[in-house]
């Protein structure tokens, strides 16, 4: 059969009976029905014999850039004159 043709078939096959009859086939023998398909339907077909029917969400805009901002947002802490006093090393006693 040709691709063309089965592509004609497969487009108006339910997609248990689809993925069923794709995953048997040779992926060469395959490729160029798909490529015959309608868009969507060859995407459903592709998506669901590589695993991934359920792709994971993508970040928002807003999602992704909120860490940045949180971190950017935060005001320094001040540097208390105990905190700088404790953070320099001691100076030692001249014995003249």
């Amino acid at each position: 059969m040709k691709p063309r043709d089965a592509a004609r078939i497969f487009d108006g096959l339910s997609d248990n009976v689809l993925i069923t009859v794709a995953g048997a086939m040779k992926p060469d023998v395959l490729a160029p029905v798909l490529a015959q398909m309608q868009p969507d339907i060859a995407r459903k077909v592709t998506m669901r014999l590589a695993g991934k029917l359920e792709m994971p969400q993508a970040p928002t805009d807003a999602a992704v850039q909120q860490p940045a901002a949180t971190t950017a947002a935060q005001p320094a802490q001040p540097v208390t004159q105990a905190a700088a006093q404790s953070a320099a090393p001691a100076a030692a006693p001249s014995g003249g």
